[in-house]
C-alpha cells in the first residue's frame, strides 16, 4: 500500500463526520445522561453529520464543487458556514430545551471550533479534520487510555492532511492546538457545572 493510500483512508476514517459523532456517542453512552438527553445527543451528533454530508454530495451532484473535500477556498467557506450554522442551531435548540448542561457546552464548543477557523481563513486554513480529532480525544477525559489513542489518531490524521497535500503543517498544528483548546474549554465548562 503506498503512503498516499494510506494518507487517504486515514484521511477518510478520521473524517469529522466520523470520528467525531462516534466519540460523542460513546461519550455519551458512558456517562450519566438521562435516557431523553441521551437520545439528544445521539441524534444531534449522527443529524449534523448527515446534514453535512448530504450538503456536500448535494453541492458536488449540482456542479457547484468539484470535490465532496471542500478544498477550493469558496466550498471551504460555504461548507463551514453551513457547519457553523448548523451547530449553533443544535446549540440553542439544546439550551432551548434544557438540555445538560454538558450537551449544550458540547455543541457550542464545535461550532466556536468552526467559527474560530472561518476567523482566521484569511491567514490559515485551519484543518478542521484534525481539529476534531484532537477534540474528540478530549471528550475522553479522565479515560486516559482512549484519549491518548484518539491523540494518536490525531497526530496521524495531521500527517495525512499533510502527505494529501489539504494543508501546510502550520495548518495541521493549528488545527491540533484549537481542537486541543476546545476540548480543554469542553472538560472545563463540563468540571465547573457538575
Amino acid at each position: 500500500m503506498s503512503k498516499l493510500s494510506v494518507a487517504r483512508t486515514v484521511s477518510i476514517v478520521g473524517h469529522p463526520a466520523l470520528l467525531l459523532p462516534v466519540a460523542v456517542v460513546g461519550v455519551a453512552f458512558g456517562s450519566a445522561l438521562p435516557a431523553n438527553s441521551l437520545a439528544t445527543v445521539v441524534a444531534a451528533a449522527v443529524g449534523t453529520a448527515l446534514a453535512v454530508m448530504v450538503f456536500s454530495i448535494v453541492r458536488v451532484r449540482s456542479g457547484r464543487w468539484s470535490h465532496a473535500d471542500a478544498s477550493q477556498p469558496t466550498e471551504r467557506f460555504q461548507l463551514n458556514v453551513f457547519l457553523a450554522t448548523a451547530l449553533m442551531v443544535v446549540t440553542a435548540l439544546s439550551w432551548a430545551a434544557s438540555q445538560p448542561k454538558a450537551v449544550t457546552a458540547g455543541a457550542a464548543v464545535c461550532a466556536a471550533l468552526v467559527v474560530a477557523a472561518l476567523l482566521l481563513r484569511s491567514w490559515l486554513k485551519v484543518s478542521l479534520h484534525v481539529a476534531f480529532a484532537a477534540l474528540a480525544a478530549l471528550l475522553w477525559w479522565p479515560h486516559h487510555l482512549v484519549m491518548l489513542s484518539l491523540f494518536v489518531v490525531a497526530l496521524t490524521v495531521a500527517w495525512s492532511r499533510v502527505v494529501l497535500g489539504r494543508h501546510s503543517r502550520a495548518e495541521a498544528m493549528l488545527g491540533l492546538v484549537l481542537g486541543s483548546a476546545a476540548g480543554s474549554a469542553f472538560q472545563l465548562v463540563n468540571y465547573v457545572y457538575q
